[in-house]
């Protein structure tokens, strides 16, 4: 399974705009550039060691993904949201997604 998660470098105040420019809006695709804006910006990102940037997840396994870049949220919020998911799934055999 590949994961990778995308952050928006500057806040979208006109969705048209981010339709026509996305990658001037949209960083990270892949792990390691996200880590290293992290650790170089850890005053700006991270408040009371809590992960503090708005970005999407992407799961790829087998040809298909799960979650997608217009999914966006607080990161830490969106891999926790995941990871119950997936603990449901391991409890119960079945699990969803909502976006």
């Amino acid at each position: 399974m590949e994961i990778n998660s995308f952050f928006l470098r500057e806040k979208v105040y006109h969705l048209n705009d981010f339709t026509r420019s996305r990658n001037a809006y949209i960083g990270g695709f892949n792990n390691q550039s996200l880590i290293e804006l992290v650790r170089k910006n850890k005053a700006a990102y991270v408040e009371n060691g809590i992960l503090m940037l708005e970005g999407g997840v992407v799961f790829t396994a087998y040809g298909k993904e799960f979650g997608c870049i217009p999914i966006y949220d607080h990161l830490a919020s969106l891999y926790a949201y995941y990871l119950n998911a997936l603990e449901e799934y391991i409890d119960n055999g079945f699990s969803a997604f909502f976006s």
